[in-house]
């Protein structure tokens, strides 16, 4: 039996439900980016969700103070400089 099947993803997605970056959530939500998962079609969307920026991101992995989080600063100002 012969099976036409869509492009498969595997999606594995972190909920982070409290992070610290000085700011009420309706600003952060506001400066968040949208991030898409299109289909084959550009009609079609499979998901959508917002993110942090990456200003926040930064500042909250800095008000953290956890090893993990701070290694990662790094690499985070790094993105964020090509960015500018």
């Amino acid at each position: 039996m012969e099976r036409n099947w869509q492009t498969e993803v595997d999606n594995f997605i972190r909920l982070i439900t409290r992070f610290s970056i000085n700011k009420p959530f309706e600003e952060a939500y506001r400066s968040s980016v949208l991030v898409k998962i299109e289909g084959e079609k550009e009609s079609f969307e499979i998901l959508s969700w917002n993110v942090l920026s990456l200003e926040d991101l930064i500042t909250s992995k800095i008000k953290s103070g956890r090893p993990k989080d701070l290694l990662d600063i790094q690499e985070l100002q790094s993105i964020h400089n090509k960015r500018d």
